[in-house]
């Protein structure tokens, strides 16, 4: 269906359903229904393109699976979106994941992998499972945001000339399940500051505290590593709210340690510094 991802018109809404339609009238009342397919439709109508566009994003993917071997992708450019977008499924359990912002993790029968050493895109999401046992069904999409922006920077309670580094982040988060759970995997990425002093990495929606900080200080060679993702659990921070918000971190270095301050909430840790 794809030549080329994220390339690919929408199917018009008048041809889906003309084949829905084909589809149907092709199962007679007089004939045993049991193998006659779900017809779903999924509602668009809510889908907030412009302010998704405003973003920068530019398509939508919608990703149908219903067992091993049925699936089914289409890509719709946010500009041209439909209300409505109709498909014959399986009488059977199905997983739906519609996906805005996906970029090179794209979209697969097992929902959406970021490539090792890519921060994550700036995703937005709709999943749902569900057993498509009736002869017609109906989905409602709202997408949310999947994704935080973890801000990351650094300064010295001394007078300490400014130090030349690099912010590492390791998890074992690398995308989404399409049932909307977070997918296990290897997630990687870096960054460096930027004129303002801040390092900007987005990172998935997390299942656990796993996350790990390194500092990589390019002057000495030294690497210090934390476990970031413990601070954020301990700070308050809900990874299963529909909507993530951004994260701020502040590592304030002290000769007798560090602080970490995220979002207003504070964990010190006591060891040597020598600059």
């Amino acid at each position: 269906m794809f030549s080329e991802r994220g390339t690919v018109p929408a199917v018009p809404a008048k041809v889906a359903v003309a084949l829905c339609v084909f589809l149907f009238l092709s199962c007679s009342v007089k004939e045993d229904r049991t193998e006659c397919p779900c017809f779903l439709t999924l509602d668009l109508g809510g889908v907030e393109a412009v302010a998704l566009m405003q973003q920068g994003l530019d398509s939508l993917v919608v990703g149908v699976v219903s067992g091993t071997d049925f699936y089914e992708e289409m890509g719709f450019a946010l500009r041209d979106i439909v209300q409505e977008y109709y498909l014959a499924v399986p009488k059977s359990k199905v997983d739906v994941m519609v996906a805005c912002g996906v970029g090179r993790a794209g979209l697969s029968s097992g929902g959406f992998s970021i490539p090792e050493g890519d921060e994550c895109p700036p995703v937005y999401l709709f999943s749902d499972s569900f057993m498509a046992d009736t002869g017609e069904m109906r989905r409602t999409v709202t997408l949310h945001r999947n994704y935080c922006v973890l801000s990351v920077s650094m300064k010295t309670s001394f007078n300490a000339p400014a130090r030349p580094y690099l912010i590492y982040l390791e998890g074992n988060v690398s995308g989404c399940s399409m049932d909307g759970t977070p997918a296990e995997g290897f997630f990687s990425c870096f960054s460096s500051p930027s004129s303002g002093g801040l390092c900007h990495l987005n990172i998935p929606r997390q299942r656990d505290g796993s996350l790990m900080l390194e500092v990589h200080f390019q002057d000495s060679g030294e690497i210090r590593s934390f476990p970031v993702g413990e601070y954020i659990l301990e700070s308050g921070y809900d990874w299963s709210a529909p909507d993530l918000e951004d994260i701020q971190v502040e590592m304030d270095f002290s000769r007798s340690g560090l602080t970490f301050n995220i979002s207003g909430w504070k964990k010190t840790l006591s060891f040597e510094i020598t600059f």
